[in-house]
């Protein structure tokens, strides 16, 4: 059965003139009974091949394709239909070139106060500064790039469609230089420079296990010091997510009829 053959039937005015069509109610959302579910003879845990589509699995694991939707149903993080479903080693990579290719800009931001504590400026700070698709110009190099993604909390500026060659950015060397929007005005040193891919998604202490994300010092002063941090970058978080998303529970063959037939009882009730 397909999936929305099992909603119920309304009648709808697209056009709002009385004319009215029988559509299925696509908006019921509903989750299967605790009682089933959370019975753990009632499903097993399945690791998805490379490039397996949800009617291909449904194929191999219970002789059709009519019951993929039972995986958006039985696992959370798949509620947000196809777009969640785990992307094959192809259209990973694919989706990393896409997505990730450009520069990261990162700045260091200082704050600069009188002598007795009072805030003037907070140098080198994006809070507040440029403009999502300006230009941003290099002062000493020839690079420019189009502003896409500013990150207040990781200080970065991101930049794609670079030109000109690379901009100067290196903490250990201290080659660094000037960038500014063309429209904003707005000027902020560079600190480091990376490749889009490869930048910290977010940092970490070396010393927590579970690599819970914290700020560091070279964003905001008080944060945790940057050589006791290591961090996760763009490519190793996409990575890793798709990888926790190959591991999803099916509903184990004996009980896939008994499971859509409920479902198909709580839709229609």
């Amino acid at each position: 059965m397909a999936f929305f053959s099992q909603f119920p039937k309304v009648n709808y005015d697209f056009e709002g003139n009385g004319s009215f069509q029988r559509i299925s109610d696509i908006f019921r959302s509903v989750r299967p009974q605790g009682n089933f579910i959370d019975n753990p003879s009632m499903y097993k845990k399945h690791q998805i091949t490379n490039g397996d589509r949800p009617d291909v699995l449904s194929y191999k694991l219970y002789g059709t394709s009519i019951y993929y939707w039972t995986f958006f149903i039985v696992n959370d993080f798949l509620h947000d239909g196809i777009a969640s479903w785990p992307m094959s080693q192809e259209d990973l990579q694919e989706y990393l070139v896409q997505n990730y290719t450009g520069t990261v800009i990162e700045t260091r931001p200082t704050i600069e106060e009188t002598g007795d504590g009072l805030i003037t400026n907070f140098r080198d700070s994006l809070s507040g500064r440029f403009n999502i698709g300006e230009t941003v110009n290099a002062s000493t190099s020839s690079a420019n790039g189009i502003l896409v993604r500013k990150d207040s909390d990781l200080s970065q500026l991101v930049l794609k469609d670079v030109n000109g060659g690379s901009f100067k950015g290196n903490p250990e060397t201290q080659l660094t230089e000037f960038v500014q929007g063309a429209s904003s005005g707005d000027s902020v040193a560079t600190y480091k420079v990376w490749d889009y891919a490869e930048a910290p998604a977010y940092w970490y202490l070396l010393s927590d296990p579970d690599k819970n994300p914290v700020t560091v010092d070279t964003v905001i002063p008080s944060g945790e010091p940057r050589n006791t941090c290591g961090y996760v970058s763009n490519r190793e978080r996409v990575i890793a997510r798709n990888d926790a998303r190959s591991q999803i529970r099916v509903i184990d063959p004996p009980y896939i009829e008994q499971f859509a037939e409920e479902f198909e009882e709580i839709i229609n009730a």
